[in-house]
């Protein structure tokens, strides 16, 4: 069964701007002007609705995609689309964005805009470095506190796919072990790199930085982003059980099955997307209440 994959993240900036302003500006802008070129592609914040009796703000984002797929026949011949000059595929990404808690719902599209490309997109419009949005993955809370009451780590593995994302957040992490495994990951020419650090018989835990600098990554990227396990091993202070915690897996995310939605000219409503994201942002929220 086909699934739509929807995650959940906090959007935040360290100065508390408003994004909902931000918002209400890109919708009063025409459409041609919206656009914008982030990671060498370009992305538009197309259709913006609020719920005022919820304050949920309903997006979709939309990425321009030079190559695609083609057309099959009935009689089994695959055949281009007819484009007009200037005309490409666009790939949408649905969001909603509660304005209350500052979570952002975001639907993922392996071919679409992701995540971290939102939050670039919204800085690209006023772009300062002591204020910028910040998109992190929320992660379960009940394992984010079963981390927290176990800061010893015995064990930790890290296996990540050397996209340049990683390697450049690693190098400025202001970790030096970030650094370090950055460079690794930039200058070995490896498609794929696995980290496990241990301690030996003469030391019972690893720096604490170790992991400072896995929570942060697994905050801030995702498997689409290149980071395929962040995984610790740890105790408390006054106990002697080892617990393993993959704080990939525990990134909140869900999911609607794609039969749910309505197809129409072949393509999935964008209403039929908002309100699959709606209920499942829903049911996060009575969780957390």
């Amino acid at each position: 069964m086909s699934k739509m994959s929807i995650h959940l993240f906090e959007i935040m900036s360290p100065t508390g701007r408003d994004l909902g302003a931000l918002i209400d500006r890109i919708g009063r802008t025409g459409k041609d002007l919206r656009w914008r070129p982030i990671l060498n592609q370009e992305i538009a914040l197309l259709e913006t609705r609020r719920d005022p009796a919820t304050g949920f703000r309903f997006l979709d984002f939309v990425k321009r995609r030079e190559v695609g797929p083609g057309k099959i026949r009935v009689n089994s011949d695959l055949e281009p689309f007819d484009f007009a000059r200037g005309e490409t595929f666009g790939e949408e990404t649905a969001a909603i964005w509660d304005e209350t808690r500052g979570w952002l719902a975001v639907q993922f599209n392996q071919h679409g805009v992701r995540a971290g490309s939102i939050a670039n997109y919204f800085n690209s419009y006023d772009h300062d470095p002591d204020s910028d949005w910040i998109l992190t993955a929320k992660l379960d809370e009940r394992a984010w506190r079963e981390l927290a009451r176990r800061p010893n780590v015995k064990a930790a593995t890290l296996r990540f796919e050397a996209t340049d994302r990683v390697n450049s957040a690693m190098r400025e992490s202001g970790i030096a072990l970030g650094s370090a495994l950055g460079r690794i990951g930039g200058t070995s020419g490896a498609a794929n790199v696995e980290v496990t650090f241990t301690m030996g018989h003469t030391h019972r835990f690893l720096d604490r930085d170790v992991g400072e600098l896995f929570k942060s990554l697994a905050r801030t990227f995702g498997q689409d982003d290149g980071l395929r396990s962040v995984r610790l091993t740890a105790r408390g202070d006054n106990d002697y059980e080892d617990k393993a915690i993959d704080l990939l897996h525990q990134r909140i995310k869900g999911g609607v099955a794609t039969r749910e939605l309505e197809v129409e000219a072949l393509r999935f409503t964008l209403n039929s997307r908002w309100r699959a994201i709606e209920r499942i942002m829903n049911g996060w929220i009575a969780e957390h209440e």
